[in-house]
């Protein structure tokens, strides 16, 4: 692939090169920003630059190294993501990334636990490099990791082992644990512009109607029966009657649908930003009366306020909140 193909990233790259020419390398990066942004391609590519039999610097891209990196074969380069009973190898990951499905792929899957931690990370990360330079390990959707995976991991930061890179992916650094998010060089991917977010589509997803990258996310949602059956749910619950009406209705949400429950709200409240911006792109077209509604009753920093709260509801997910208390509190402040 190459750095040469990363799209709408410049200010990245610049600086992802220079450090590879001068050997400036940190332990630790944050790779922040929003999906489909270039994040996972772009720690590829620069575990390729850290490992490129033809020195330390802008992957060759036709060594046995780069090429091993780029079908997930070498031995020091690890993926690490939440498990899942139906995809398990990095090859499937990488598959499902470019085909748009892996929000599917996150719908069934389990945490970063601390056993994933222990066995893939500080079991192999203080080893010396099989026949690389360095070690790599990638963490997709790194906020992720349990409590106990985070502090066990937190440990490993704190005495960084030597030839050993850490690649933590998410798309907000504030999803994570503050002693973790600290120790990292922070790395931020731009949203990309149309133009660009249509060229990696085309690249990807070939000849289709799908406008782009991360509709093709958003719409990958509503595939599942069970999920678009939540999500009507969701609007039945929130455009009708009061918030108190609405605590009575409710159903005591399971654990497991929490997350999913959150991601459905922001897609409604995109949908209303769109609406107030006269966007097309709809995702919740059959609530659309409803939206333009209720879009017309805030201001932006209204809907702004609102999506603070989703942000908050997300991280007392990760934190363990119970379940039923941040559905109450959202139905009563969304």
């Amino acid at each position: 692939m190459g750095f040469n193909e990363i799209i709408g990233q410049k200010e990245v790259l610049k600086f992802l090169k220079g450090s590879l020419k001068k050997g400036r390398i940190a332990n630790a990066y944050l790779f922040y920003g929003p999906n489909f942004s270039g994040r996972f391609s772009t720690a590829i590519e620069f575990a390729k630059g850290l490992n490129c039999k033809k020195g330390l610097g802008i992957p060759c891209d036709e060594c046995p190294s780069c090429k091993k990196i780029s079908k997930f074969e070498h031995p020091d380069v690890h993926l690490i993501f939440p498990p899942n009973k139906k995809y398990s190898l990095p090859k499937d990951i990488a598959k499902l990334r470019k085909e748009g499905r892996y929000f599917k792929f996150l719908l069934d899957a389990r945490d970063i636990g601390i056993n994933t931690i222990r066995g893939e990370i500080v079991k192999e990360a203080y080893l010396t490099p099989f026949e690389g330079r360095k070690k790599v390990f990638i963490i997709l959707n790194a906020e992720r990791m349990t409590v106990e995976a985070a502090n066990a991991f937190l440990k490993v930061l704190e005495e960084p082992p030597l030839n050993t890179v850490f690649i933590l992916i998410t798309t907000s650094p504030t999803l994570l644990l503050p002693t973790i998010s600290s120790r990292t060089q922070w790395v931020r991917f731009r949203y990309l512009s149309k133009r660009n977010k249509d060229t990696i589509f085309k690249k990807f997803f070939g000849n289709t109607t799908l406008p782009d990258m991360i509709s093709a996310e958003e719409i990958s949602i509503f595939f599942d029966e069970d999920t678009n059956r939540l999500r009507r749910e969701i609007g039945e619950l929130f455009f009708s009657g009061d918030a108190k009406t609405r605590v009575i209705r409710w159903n005591k949400p399971r654990a497991l649908d929490i997350e999913i429950i959150i991601y459905i709200l922001y897609l409604y409240i995109y949908d209303m930003i769109k609406i107030k911006l006269n966007m097309d792109r709809i995702i919740n077209k059959d609530y659309i009366d409803e939206l333009r509604q209720v879009s017309g009753k805030y201001t932006m920093e209204d809907i702004q306020n609102k999506i603070e709260i989703l942000n908050e509801s997300y991280q007392e997910y990760r934190y363990n909140v119970i379940p039923e208390e941040i559905m109450t509190n959202l139905i009563i402040k969304i």
